[in-house]
């Protein structure tokens, strides 16, 4: 029986020093088994690399599990595309469309958060991994909007500061309502209540209840409800970055999309009073956007 001769490397690859991924190299003279090659690595998730694209059924076994990403390398362009084809087949065949197989982003961000549950950013990753799923699915798939929403929920519990999760929660809600996909009408829970409530409910009854929302006048029927939980979010990142031009300038959008343009053209005046006295270029908006928001707040 002839014997089989295979190299196993192990590495680590990492984002912001923290542990994403494991990459295994694969070197063979002759077909394994899958299960083989990752009980022999001792690996159970990450990036795998198989060097040598003659064993296409390697590749497609590899790629079965939701776990991996695989990346195939050869010198052999022919092999390559041999290689790619398969993949192609496959991924027609097995991965379209079904929403247990996620993409490995999410499974690398999941074994970060499992080595460290305090890991805020792998958290925000996992988040914006959930939103660019519900993107790229059309924002059909109400199950990757509520994982987005609450990835970056959980982000913000343990750092209320996160600046990008704050902004990003908040432009979600905005996509959600500006494409009408009926997304912001589908029940949550109100975990401080145990209430069900639509997000838009939630988020009408949160804004009341706050110095800010009191005089809007949230009950106007000329309001366009589908904009208010995105008053919401932006509100909430305006409150941890008051002085942050940007997030009034958007908090200012929120309130125009949703037919508040009183409440609009003040906070457009007042990022224009903290467009004056940034301390950095990088705080300052844009010319092109200062004009603008000169004109919408009215000179």
């Amino acid at each position: 029986m002839k014997e089989t001769m295979y190299r196993v490397r192990i590495a680590a690859s990492s984002h912001w020093g923290r542990i994403l991924g494991i990459v295994i190299c694969c070197l063979a003279t002759e077909a394994m088994a899958a299960s083989n090659i990752l009980e022999t690595s001792g690996v159970n998730g990450g990036l795998v690399v198989v060097v040598g694209c003659e064993d296409t059924t390697l590749i497609t076994e590899l790629g079965q599990s939701e776990k991996f990403l695989v990346q195939a390398l050869d010198t052999d362009p022919a092999k390559v595309e041999m290689a790619r084809g398969a993949i192609d087949i496959f991924s027609v065949a097995e991965y379209q469309g079904a929403w247990k197989r996620s993409p490995c982003c999410v499974e690398l961000c999941k074994q970060s958060i499992d080595k460290n549950p305090l890991d805020d950013d792998a958290r925000y990753v996992l988040a914006r991994c959930y939103e660019k799923l519900w993107m790229l699915r059309d924002m059909k798939d109400d199950q990757a909007f509520y994982l987005a929403i609450e990835s970056f929920r959980e982000v913000l519990k343990l750092n209320p500061s996160h600046s990008a999760a704050l902004y990003r929660i908040a432009e979600v809600y905005r996509d959600a309502a500006r494409y009408e996909k009926g997304l912001l009408f589908l029940p949550v829970t109100h975990r401080d209540s145990g209430d069900r409530l639509s997000t838009i409910e939630l988020a009408r009854q949160r804004l009341g209840e706050s110095a800010f929302g009191k005089g809007l006048g949230l009950d106007n029927s000329a309001i366009d409800a589908s904009f208010i939980p995105y008053v919401w979010a932006m509100r909430e990142a305006v409150e941890s970055y008051p002085t942050n031009a940007h997030y009034r300038v958007a908090l200012g959008d929120a309130l125009n999309l949703a037919g508040l343009d009183d409440a609009a053209a003040v906070q457009y005046a007042r990022a224009l009073e903290y467009d004056r006295v940034a301390p950095i270029d990088r705080l300052r908006l844009p010319e092109d956007v200062r004009k603008l928001v000169e004109e919408r707040a009215g000179g």
